[in-house]
């Protein structure tokens, strides 16, 4: 490998590492611990477990993930796969998803680097409404889990 790609590679890298430092301390000021868990920022907001996912390819993007706060039984994955679809309708960069009978929800984002905090935080907030929309409708349509 050629040094002017060893020193962009290391630029890149430079940059997300700021970047992370930069989300962390945004989430820490609001009151929330976050701590690095793999490849993701996680934080408890409300009772939620919610993870905030770095592209390293593009640090300026966000998946803001609420995960796995929802079970659902066996015999219901079906109908929750139609729920799921019918939601995901209704929003423009979120969306609802169901892996090994657990529902997820995530909202993806360009975020200001001058000014993070101007979207962060209500995204955070339209990842945690697209799950309330969820368990709401589960409990009007039909009894899961």
């Amino acid at each position: 490998m050629d040094i002017k790609k060893k020193i962009s590679r290391l630029l890149k890298k430079e940059k997300e590492h700021k970047f992370n430092s930069v989300i962390i301390e945004i989430l820490a000021q609001e009151g929330f611990r976050p701590q690095i868990e793999e490849d993701y920022i996680c934080f408890k907001n409300e009772g939620y477990l919610m993870c905030i996912s770095l592209d390293e390819r593009d640090p300026m993007y966000l998946r803001i993930v609420l995960p796995h706060f929802f079970n659902v039984d066996k015999q219901d994955i079906n109908r929750a796969h139609m729920l799921i679809n019918q939601l995901n309708t209704h929003y423009k960069f979120g969306c609802l998803t169901i892996d090994n009978f657990m529902v997820s929800s995530f909202a993806d984002i360009y975020i200001n680097e001058e000014n993070p905090e101007s979207i962060l935080f209500r995204v955070i907030n339209i990842t945690k409404e697209i799950a309330h929309d969820f368990c709401e409708e589960v409990n009007k349509q039909f009894s899961l889990n």
